[in-house]
This record gives C-alpha cells, structure tokens and sequence, in this order.
C-alpha cells in the first residue's frame, strides 16, 4: 500500500464509530432512553487482527483495538465515545499508527446530532472535525465548525448512526431481512452513504458464537441475537461504471444493543474484532 492508499484507508476508518459502529462500525448503540427499549448503555472493548489482505492493498500486517463507550445523557439523549487504535504494516517493513478518537451527542428523538473527531497518524493530528447536524420535518443541514466554518444539507430521509441502528434491531424483532437507507456519520466532506443492510436469521438465547471466552459472554447469553452486514455505499464513486461498497461490516446485534464479535472489510483487506470486554452501564430512569 502506497502512501494515498493508507490516508484513503484512514478516512474510511472513521466509520467504525457508528457501527457503530456501529457502526457499526460502527456500532450498535441505543437511540431513546428507554428502558422499554430493552437497550443498554455499555463499554466494549474489540481486539483487532488482520483477516485477510490483497497483494494490491501492500499491507502485511495489522493490529489494533476498538473502545466504544455508550452512555445516557440524563434523559435527553445519548453520548457515544469511541477510540479506534491501529498499526499497519506495509510489505516494504514501514509501520504507521493510526489513532482516531471520536465523541457525539445524539438527541433521544435522533434529529440532532453533535459530533467531534481528531484523527492522528504517528502521532501527529491530521484532521480534526466538529460539527452539528439537524434532521427536519423535510431535509437536514449540517453546520461546521472545523476544520473550517461552513454549512451544507442533507438529503430528505437521512439517518443519523443511533437511529440506524435502532431501526435495525426494530427491524431484525419484527423479522426483517432487508433494509436501505441514507446515512450521514458526521463528516466534514460532506459524504452520505447508501447503508444496504442485510438481517440473518434470529438466534435463540445462547446460540451466539464468540470467538473468546469471558465474563462478557456471561452478559449476552440470556439474549437473542441476529446476524447482520451492512454495505456502505458512496453515491458519487463507481468502479468500471459499477457502485460497489466502500466497505462492509458483518457483526452480531444483540437485543439489547450490544454488538458482538465483528468483521470490517475494506475491499483490499479485512479486519475482525474479537469481544474481549463488556461492562453495563447504568440507564436513568426516564418516564
């Protein structure tokens, strides 16, 4: 991998916040504070390896760790904090380190959406973005505040990462198999992906697969639990003439909004996610 192809790389990197992310990412987080949800505020820990990578990508090796943080802002909506740490490898023995740490405060009915990011690369801040986002009754706007001051719109529909998520699991509990959206992360080049999601087959309570053993398995068991991939499409790239996903990720939602063990595929290479720790946090109690 050449030096354009890791910065493209980086870029595409943010995305793990939402998943969460939920993406999930990247990740799967919780929308509303209710407990009648069945959704929980939690921290998770993911280990990361390199599954697979192409001659092409130039990387040889790669290593790193997901923190995300979910956590209830009193009764008016949700914080997530996420900690993306990664050392890549390139076939000719250069190592470079990426450290991308990002915070947002989504309101309880997903309209509003406060997002901050700092992405370094061997140390040294790249990038660093800050922004609020609003849904209204038709389209949405986007105000920035870095790296430079401007505002721009949204297309009509938009979903905010939390609100993804949470229509994903309302769609996996009523059965669903497929859904697509428009989905704007918190970027500061404007880009809204197509989010095409794909719902497995429901899991019965402790029918889960984990690849490591822990207390956090402990915390799932109880629960039911859908395999899904979702593609992140860009609306203004094609290969050949063909739209083809920026990148997938493939994860196990579970019903109380925890994401479990997780694939990221990049294209030119793929990364898994072992679940390695999970704490709950406290929900308030909202009426």
């Amino acid at each position: 991998m050449h030096h354009a192809r890791l910065i493209a790389t980086k870029k595409r990197a943010v995305l793990t916040k939402s998943l969460i992310l939920g993406g999930l990412f990247l990740f799967a987080v919780p929308t509303a504070a209710s407990a009648a949800a069945g959704l929980s505020p939690h921290r998770a820990v993911y280990d990361l390896k390199l599954a697979d990578a192409r001659e092409r990508s130039g990387i040889r090796a790669a290593r790193g760790r997901l923190a995300v943080e979910i956590s209830a802002a009193g009764c008016e909506g949700w914080t997530v904090n996420v900690r993306f740490l990664n050392q890549f490898t390139l076939r000719r023995g250069k190592t470079s380190m990426l450290d991308i740490h990002n915070s947002s405060f989504e309101t309880a009915d997903g309209r509003t959406m406060d997002f901050s990011s700092r992405e370094y690369v061997n140390g040294k801040l790249q990038t660093e973005v800050k922004g609020r986002a609003r849904i209204g009754s038709g389209s949405g706007a986007v105000a920035m505040s870095k790296p430079k001051e401007e505002t721009f719109n949204l297309p009509k529909d938009t979903a905010f990462p939390l609100a993804h998520t949470r229509r994903l699991l309302e769609l996996a509990r009523d059965g669903k198999t497929i859904d697509e959206i428009s989905l704007y992360e918190g970027s500061a080049d404007k880009k809204v992906y197509t989010a095409t999601s794909v719902i497995g087959v429901k899991r019965e309570p402790g029918k889960a697969k984990h690849s490591n053993k822990g207390k956090h398995n402990d915390a799932l068991k109880p629960l039911a639990s859908w395999p899904m991939t979702v593609s992140y499409y860009d609306p203004t790239e094609k290969i050949e003439g063909e739209q083809v996903p920026s990148h997938q990720m493939s994860f196990q939602l579970f019903d109380n909004g925890v994401t479990g063990d997780l694939t990221i595929d990049y294209g030119d290479f793929k990364m898994q996610g072992a679940l390695t720790h999970l704490e709950m946090l406290e929900l308030p109690d909202c009426e």
